[in-house]
């Protein structure tokens, strides 16, 4: 199982090359502090991707106790990542 866990501030919207990877059978998970935001690219996604395979997180990455409740999440998941890709704006 190929696993992919995306770390990009909603605001920054999704890379083609991205979603073609997923394509392939990856695993998104998005998380950003923007929980209106948040919603509106996972559902996104969700209809590029299958629902089945978008994690949609609310977490603020300046909160460690909210990362590491992130990084379970993920885990709990998708079992594990074998890409992280963070961005920021």
């Amino acid at each position: 199982m190929r696993i992919y866990f995306e770390l990009l501030p909603t605001s920054l919207g999704i890379d083609d090359e991205l979603l073609t990877r997923d394509r392939l059978g990856l695993k998104i998970t998005i998380a950003d502090v923007d929980e209106e935001q948040l919603n509106v690219v996972g559902e996104e996604l969700a209809e590029l991707v299958g629902k089945q395979n978008v994690l949609i997180v609310p977490t603020d990455v300046s909160n460690l106790e909210q990362v590491v409740k992130l990084k379970e999440k993920v885990y709990d998941n998708w079992g594990e990542v074998k890409w992280l890709i963070f961005g920021r704006t």
